[in-house]
């Protein structure tokens, strides 16, 4: 007997109908934006970023170009005089858009002896109908260069392009993959097969960290910008991605391609969940940013497209003396793959699932690294891996107070590069230390790439402040876990979410309510000597987090298209 099985007419109605209001949302409110604010346009200077949306009934994509000059049919690029070791030519349209490409490049000769006045040399790339039809339907192709470049032609288009010059940089050769594994605790993660099979060795170094926070939409933007959420304020879960209303990454605030783009010739992410989308203006600084929510589908993962970028692109990741790759994967977020045995109730056949979605994560980092081995490239890379929060069981909702220490105990994994000042990491911390993850890692990037990366001061008073998170849904508190090193145990501070956004919060320390934490329960501080110690280290650490005073901008106020 044969089976032959569709989808039922009312889910696809449904979906369509779904898809459709978005779609019309997102184009009538982005639109609006855009003639809202042409009249900026001239004021911006080199910023010119390109969103793609490539969605479908199965997932929302939106691939973010940052562009060097502004889209146009027709490009005239003069007195570069940059040493470019590939052109990049971007087709929002796609490749097969445009039936012709005809480039020109003036190239300066400093081959040979030293002149008064190089050299120059022009050479034309000619791409006829039968070439075109013949590429792949991708939206940029890759132009070896290797050259000084002074000027750079493309002949009219039917449509608008823009270009990418990736520069030879004078640094030294740093390759970095980050990667965030979402909900994957500590204790999981270093008892998992994958990690003590490829993962631990002599050479690498894990420690325990907290997370910045218990929930994706805070988290994210603390391990871009490798600062505590008191620093951002991000966290809205009530506006859609096309809301004109979404808090967004301010300006002022920069993201770690920003902190390190004058040593990093290239910089490419993935992404898989709508908090990590473009839009609240994680791109920053990425050449490509490309963000594929997927909803319960979740393959392909981050990490499996990565995988493709690298096997796909190995010529030009090869080339390439120094780059920055991010990845935040599903990880073990639910829906988790199911693993379940006949034995097991209800409890184990999740943590059975659970487990076992780590370790097709693991397993999916270790074909990375033996991608990375096979094109000799894995001792010249470093590897970071880490987590945004830990397990969200099945009865987990973020309306529920939830910011207890298994909620953040989270991993930090890095395997440094041959040419990384191992010497440092060695005695970083203590194995008994509690540590924010975004202080971590700021003292890890710092070392890799040889800078100061000034994050807050997180202990005073001998109370290390860990992680933060909104009071959902209204969002009128915010939740600061602490470890009190004098009582040894958890407190939580609570305060209203409006007064960090005052430039006057001075008198805030009023308005503070102070918990123990014990057994998953708040309960009164018991002593006022010990509440009034609490509330000035609270109050020493807000001051360090809002020192440049950061907040949050509106969607609507930025240019996106």
């Amino acid at each position: 007997m044969n089976y032959i099985i569709f989808q039922s007419i009312k889910t696809l109605i449904k979906k369509l109908i779904k898809d459709t209001r978005i779609e019309i949302f997102q184009r009538l409110i982005f639109t609006r934006n855009k003639l809202k604010l042409n009249k900026r346009l001239s004021k911006l200077s080199n910023n010119y970023t390109v969103h793609i949306c490539k969605s479908t009934s199965i997932y929302r994509e939106w691939i973010t170009y940052s562009g060097d000059i502004a889209l146009s049919k027709e490009i005239q690029v003069q007195n570069l005089n940059k040493h470019i070791n590939f052109l990049r030519i971007v087709f929002p349209h796609g490749i097969r858009s445009n039936k012709e490409l005809d480039i020109l490049i003036t190239s300066v000769n400093t081959e040979g002896k030293k002149q008064s006045n190089d050299s120059e040399l022009s050479q034309s790339i000619c791409f006829k109908p039968q070439n075109i039809k013949y590429l792949r339907n991708l939206n940029h192709i890759d132009i070896k260069i290797n050259k000084k470049i002074k000027e750079i032609k493309i002949k009219k288009q039917k449509y608008p392009l823009t270009i990418q010059t990736i520069e030879k940089i004078k640094s030294n050769s740093i390759k970095t993959i980050y990667i965030i594994l979402d909900a994957i605790n500590y204790k999981n993660f270093i008892n998992s097969e994958g990690y003590k099979k490829n993962l631990k060795d002599e050479q690498s170094y894990t420690y325990k960290a907290f997370a910045p926070s218990t929930v994706t939409g805070s988290s994210l933007p603390s391990l871009l910008t490798l600062q505590p959420v008191l620093t951002h304020l991000i966290g809205d879960y009530n506006q859609w991605f096309y809301s004109s209303n979404l808090e967004v990454l301010p300006p002022d605030l920069q993201t770690i391609t920003e902190i390190i783009k004058d040593q990093s010739e290239y910089a490419e992410a993935y992404t898989s969940f709508s908090k990590s989308m473009p839009f609240y203006n994680y791109f920053r600084g990425f050449n490509i940013y490309n963000s594929r929510c997927t909803g319960n589908n979740y393959s392909p993962s981050a990490l499996d497209l990565l995988q493709i970028n690298f096997i796909e692109n190995i010529y030009f990741n090869s080339q390439l003396d120094s780059s920055f790759f991010f990845a935040h994967d599903i990880g073990a977020h639910p829906p988790v793959f199911p693993k379940i045995n006949l034995t097991n109730k209800d409890k184990d056949s999740s943590n059975n699932s659970y487990n076992y979605s780590i370790e097709i994560a693991l397993n999916k980092i270790n074909l990375l690294i033996e991608q990375l081995k096979a094109t000799k490239q894995y001792d010249n890379t470093n590897i970071i891996i880490t987590s945004d929060h830990t397990e969200s069981s099945p009865s987990f909702s973020k309306n529920k107070y939830h910011l207890f220490p298994s909620r953040i105990e989270v991993p930090i994994h890095i395997k440094p590069a041959k040419n990384c000042n191992s010497n440092k990491l060695n005695n970083l911390f203590k194995s008994k230390d509690f540590i924010p993850s975004s202080y971590l890692l700021s003292k890890l990037f710092s070392i890799i790439y040889n800078i100061n990366i000034n994050h807050p001061t997180y202990i005073f008073n001998n109370i290390c402040w860990l992680s933060s998170v909104y009071q959902y849904p209204e969002r009128n508190f915010i939740y600061t876990l602490g470890f009190d090193q004098k009582n040894e145990v958890f407190i939580t501070v609570v305060m209203k979410a409006d007064i960090l956004k005052s430039k006057n919060n001075n008198l805030f320390i009023k308005e503070l309510k102070i918990y123990l934490l014990k057994n998953k329960e708040l309960t009164n501080v018991y002593d006022d000597s010990e509440k009034n110690r609490i509330k000035e280290s609270f109050s020493s650490y807000v001051e360090s987090c809002r020192r440049s005073q950061h907040i949050p901008v509106k969607q609507g106020d930025q240019i996106f298209l």
